[in-house]
This record gives C-alpha cells, sequence and structure tokens, in this order.
C-alpha cells in the first residue's frame, strides 16, 4: 500500500505531471536524489494499491508510463492515474485534461523536447521556492494583485500566461520562452536551452518582451523586463551561446539585443541554489554589499560592463551569471587596452569565463577571484 499525501514524492510526482504532462527520464535528478526518484517512477509503473491520506480512498492501479529512448524518454500520466489525480486535486486534473488534449500526446520529438524543456524549468524553480503551481498563483489580471507590491517570487508556465491573456497571447506563439519569473521588484522571462544551443529569433523575442512588459507592469507592478533567465546543461552552453553571439554579424537578431541581462543557471543543484540569490528583493545590491561592503561606490541596476570601480580597478561581479555583461566586459578589454578588470565568481564559473577571455591572459589585464555558493548563502539568507 502506497499512501499520497500532500508534499509526498508521489503526490509531487502526479501534480508535476498534471502541469507538464510529460518529463524527461534523464532530468530526474533536477528533484532531488536519482536512485530514489528513478526506484519510485519505476515502482510507479506497476499496479499498486494507494491510499490518499486525507481522504482515506483507496485505488488499485498504475499511475506512470515510461516511454521512447535516449534524450526522448518520457515519464507521463497512466490513463488510470486521472481517476486518482481527480480525487486529489480536481483543478489539477481538470488543467492536465484541458492543456493535454483529454490525455493526447504526440509522438513528434520537436513537441516532446518542448514539453521537457518546461518542465525542467518548472522542477528548478520548485527547488528553489519559487511558487510555481499553476492553479495556486493569483491571476494577473486580479485587480487585488494590480494593487499590492508582490511578497513572493512566482513562476508562470508560458501556457498559462496564454490562458490569462488570450487572443493577444497568440502573438507570441512562435517564442522559445517557457515562463516568465515574477518577484519582488521586478520579473524574468524564461528559456531554457537544455543541451543545445538556443535558437534565437531577435524580432520575435523582442515583441514577446515588448508585450509582457507591459501586460505584467500593469497586473504586477513588476515592471520593464530587460532580464532574461537562460537555464542549460552545464557551463560549456553557457560559452556556446557567448560565442555564437560574437558570430552574428546583425546585432539586432542577437540576444543581448533583447534582453540587457541574460543571467545563465546550470540544470543542477548548484543552478538551484545559484536561482535562488537573484529572485529576491533588492539581490543586486546585497550581492554588492556581499563582495564590496556597504560603502563602495557600486552602480546599482547599472547598463556598464563593470559593477564598481575601486582604486582604477573595474570590479565584475558574475555571481548572477550575467552572460550579457561578460560580452561587454570582453569588447570592452578589446577597445581600452588600459582597462583592467578583476573578477568575481563562483568556482563552477570559472573555467567557462577563463576559456571565453582566454585572449587576455597573460597581460595583466584581468585577474579572477572566487567564493562558493555557500558563502554567499550564508550571508543571504541567514537567519
Amino acid at each position: 500500500m502506497i499512501y499520497i499525501r500532500e508534499g509526498s514524492h508521489t503526490h509531487t510526482l502526479l501534480l508535476l505531471l498534471a502541469f507538464v504532462g510529460e518529463y524527461p527520464a534523464k532530468s530526474l535528478h533536477l528533484l532531488g536524489k536519482e536512485r530514489t526518484w528513478k526506484a519510485l517512477v519505476q515502482k510507479l509503473t506497476r499496479t499498486q494499491e494507494y491510499c490518499l491520506s486525507d481522504t482515506g480512498k483507496r485505488f488499485r492501479c498504475k499511475l506512470l508510463t515510461v516511454s521512447g529512448k535516449g534524450k526522448q524518454k518520457t515519464i507521463r500520466l497512466h490513463a488510470s492515474a486521472l481517476r486518482v489525480l481527480a480525487k486529489l486535486d480536481p483543478d489539477a486534473c481538470q488543467y492536465y485534461q484541458t492543456h493535454f488534449d483529454c490525455h493526447h500526446f504526440s509522438g513528434n520529438r520537436f513537441h516532446i523536447d518542448r514539453h521537457h524543456r518546461i518542465a525542467e524549468a518548472l522542477v528548478m524553480c520548485l527547488r528553489a521556492d519559487i511558487a510555481s503551481w499553476p492553479h495556486k498563483l493569483p491571476d494577473p489580471n486580479n485587480i487585488d494583485v494590480r494593487r499590492n507590491e508582490i511578497s513572493g517570487s512566482m513562476f508562470y508556465l508560458s501556457i498559462a500566461l496564454k490562458d490569462f491573456w488570450e487572443g493577444e497571447m497568440n502573438k507570441t506563439k512562435f517564442s522559445r520562452m517557457v515562463g516568465a519569473i515574477v518577484y519582488p521588484g521586478g520579473s524574468y522571462m524564461v528559456y531554457n536551452s537544455r543541451d543545445t544551443l538556443m535558437k534565437w529569433s531577435g524580432n520575435g523575442e523582442s515583441k514577446v518582451q515588448s508585450y509582457l512588459s507591459v501586460a505584467l507592469a500593469m497586473s504586477t507592478a513588476a515592471g520593464q523586463i530587460n532580464s532574461a533567465i537562460l537555464f542549460g546543461e552545464d557551463h560549456l552552453v553557457a560559452l556556446r551561446t557567448l560565442e555564437e553571439a560574437q558570430r552574428r554579424r546583425r546585432y539586432d537578431l542577437r540576444f543581448d539585443n533583447v534582453y540587457r541581462h541574460i543571467h545563465f543557471i546550470p540544470l543542477n543543484e548548484f543552478g538551484i541554489k545559484q536561482l535562488k540569490t537573484i529572485v529576491m528583493k533588492d539581490w543586486y545590491d546585497q550581492h554588492m554589499e556581499i563582495l564590496y561592503g556597504e560603502d563602495a561606490g557600486y552602480h546599482s541596476g547599472c547598463y556598464f560592463e563593470y559593477d564598481a570601480v575601486i582604486d582604477g580597478v573595474c570590479h565584475v561581479s558574475m555571481l548572477e551569471g550575467d552572460l550579457c555583461k561578460l560580452i561587454r566586459v570582453k569588447d570592452s578589454l578589446k577597445t581600452d587596452s588600459k582597462s583592467v578588470y578583476d573578477i568575481v565568481c563562483y568556482p563552477e564559473q570559472l573555467d567557462m569565463i577563463q576559456e571565453y577571455l582566454i585572449e587576455f591572459h597573460g597581460k595583466n589585464r584581468i585577474s579572477f577571484r572566487t567564493v562558493t555558493i555557500e558563502q554567499v548563502h550564508d550571508c543571504l539568507f541567514e537567519e
């Protein structure tokens, strides 16, 4: 007998699949201990006895199916699981039936990949303590939300945004965004490149950014969206993204033209911790105080390639993983032969940043310092 309680692994998996349709088997590590989740998935694909802890209602059925191979291996709800979901969470069941064609899925690999991108982004946000269950988020059209300041961070799936602004959001269906994060004082568009290079459509993404900036600003006082979060499998993806941007001849089609800041977050435990540090109120000011002290003359919300100038040295923080800032640093090093930079980053980012700036090594133009994510968390989240 498996008891399904709110917050249990089984409960979380059912809700997750209700809102994303399918989940990549290769990304179970994002949910926690991979071995534990793999064992649970295998168990739930067999017929089992289940009991809902709050009602005592019992079922005998399969909850999951697993199909496909390699990167396309995907986890979905079994048809018999809908009876359980309907009793467990009627709103989640209704959402699933509405958005996933009453339990019918396409075998098209592009559709599967799209669902997987959204699913990974949702799990990253859930693990970073960002409110993400669609049926529990406030409607941005709600008048109470418009009048009150946001008290916590929230992640809206792209499909949910289209529900809120039906008709208008059809203009953005060509976008590669997977959702939007709204947090106290700001907001991000969210993308997930997984293990591939993101194919940016500069003009298309500009339309999405422009429309959502207006819509979210009216609804939540989130302000202009000039920042995005880019999830990727590892920092090699970030390096490839930077190199591709430099090769593009048309600046209007580059991602750093659409967004002033693009924060790269790897799809792993480090990325989850890093994400938590950039969705809190006044996070930039807090980062600067940790690194340079309260009296340092840093540029809050700046458009410069550096964050502070101390004794003639340009100091740059890469703790937020801003790829656009790194591009501006490289451009400055090329055009200003006298500039000297000190770059602070996490150990996990160091190899990627050094590789990107390799042509300036040994010229006494750049130096690197590292701090650990644990040190930053101790300062930001101290009790």
